[in-house]
């Protein structure tokens, strides 16, 4: 797994975020990338928080580069730490912070198309 930390001013530029999803993909498009985002404080609390739209655009560069597992984190969000399906988009994991909510992956599969899903299962 890969998480970046993005901090606006220092290391949101959209190419180096292309660069680093194209090399995670070229070394596997299972590696689940977390983009968090940054929040200001301490010493670096004249940098601004990373804004949402940011870690969006941040992950359709991810998409596009074929990353299967991409998640959003230090940020609220409806659907930005739940897991897909790579193949037929479906819902297979359902999380509220730490919490599951939802489990739709049975013998290493999903459930509704039934392709294999990479990691462990539980």
């Amino acid at each position: 797994e890969v998480t970046t930390l993005i901090i606006p001013t220092l290391n949101d530029d959209l190419e180096e975020l292309r660069g680093l999803a194209r090399a995670i993909s070229e070394i596997g498009v299972e590696i689940p990338w977390h983009l968090s985002a940054f929040h200001p404080a301490y010493k670096m609390s004249h940098i601004p928080q990373t804004p949402l739209a940011l870690l969006t655009v941040a992950k359709e560069i991810g998409e596009a580069e074929r990353l299967r597992y991409i998640y959003l984190g230090n940020v609220l969000t409806s659907n930005g730490e739940n897991t897909y399906c790579h193949q037929c988009g479906a819902l297979l994991i359902k999380r509220s912070g730490y919490r599951i909510d939802e489990y739709n992956i049975k013998d290493s599969k999903c459930c509704k198309c039934e392709i294999k899903i990479d990691g462990l299962a539980l």
